[in-house]
Order: structure tokens, then sequence, then C-alpha cells
């Protein structure tokens, strides 16, 4: 069985000795991995097509794993021209696989990755409205002050004082993000 899928790359890691593993968000399956035999070598035909942060058309065959066996990149959509937006392009694909699980297709969000590269703008209060954390009434899970954070790994808020007690950990600043 195999399908064409529009999905947006969330992390791509070597296997193996030749092999890619591609992490991928898409609307109709949501979040899977998939294989891509011989994809480190340097005449990978697919691996060009398949960057961090960014959509692909893939192909995907499931035979007792998913493989993907054809990609194209999708040049529509915003492609970063500074170090500074191509840094939250890589922490907004940090905090989605922290926190979108596997195989939950959802479609509001699907869209809403593409919206924030059509606009230009991740807006993380509206990222955690979709995944069920309303922001808008948010208060610090420690002090009950206004939170202004969110803390991925316990999903909790907190406010700027409290974060300082979670020093060594990334958190998420509720806040909209211009890319350039």
């Amino acid at each position: 069985m195999d399908f064409l899928l529009k999905s947006f790359i969330l992390d791509k890691r070597p296997f193996k000795e030749y092999d890619l593993i591609i992490d991928f968000f898409t609307k109709e399956f949501g979040r899977l991995e998939a294989k891509i035999i011989s994809g480190q070598k340097i005449n990978s035909k697919l691996s060009p097509h398949i960057e961090v942060g960014k959509f692909s058309l893939l192909k995907i065959v499931f035979k007792k794993e998913y493989k993907i066996i054809d990609a194209k990149e999708i040049n529509n959509y915003f492609s970063p021209k500074s170090n500074s937006s191509l840094g939250i392009i890589l922490k907004f694909t940090y905090f989605l696989r922290e926190m979108i699980p596997f195989q939950e297709p959802d479609l509001n969000l699907f869209h809403f990755i593409e919206n924030c590269f059509k606009n230009k703008v991740i807006s993380y209060p509206e990222f955690l409205s979709i995944l069920g954390y309303n922001p808008a009434f948010s208060v610090c899970s420690i002090c009950q002050k206004p939170a202004n954070f969110f803390f991925t790994k316990e999903q909790v808020f907190l406010c700027s004082d409290c974060r300082k007690k979670v020093e060594n950990e990334v958190l998420l600043e509720i806040k909209n993000e211009q890319l350039e």
C-alpha cells in the first residue's frame, strides 16, 4: 500500500550505516516516522528534497514499516533568509516533536503549520490552544502569577520568576515569532 502525502518535516536523523529516519507530520495520518534506504549516501536522490522545517511531497509505502520511496520539496512556502529565522524554525520543530503524539491526525494543527509559513509568523499562543492548553487564562503552576512560559516536559505554565527554577530545561515562551 502506498500514499502520496504533503508533509511537514520535523526531524531527519541517521539510522544504521546509510539509512535515514524522517519524522514528519501529515494531515491524513498525523505524525509518522519513515525510513529512507541509503538516504545518507552522497548520491541519494531523496535526501536533498527533505529538509527539517520545510514541506515536502512524500511517497510512502508500508510493508512492516513506513519507507519513503520518492520525495519532492514544495517550494511555495517560506524559506528562511537569516540565521535567526532558521533558529526560530528549528525551535518550532523541536516543540512540535515534543508535544505531538504519533499517528494522531489533526487537521487544525496541519493548517496552523501551513499558515505559520504563509504568514511568516509562528503564534505559540495559538499553537498551545490547538493542543488544548489555552494560554489566555493560564497562571503559573507554582505561584499562580500570570504565565508567559510553557514547560513541555511537565506540561505546565510558568511565570518569568518561576521559570528560573527549571534553568537547564527548554521552555516555550508564549509569544508570536516573526520569520524574516
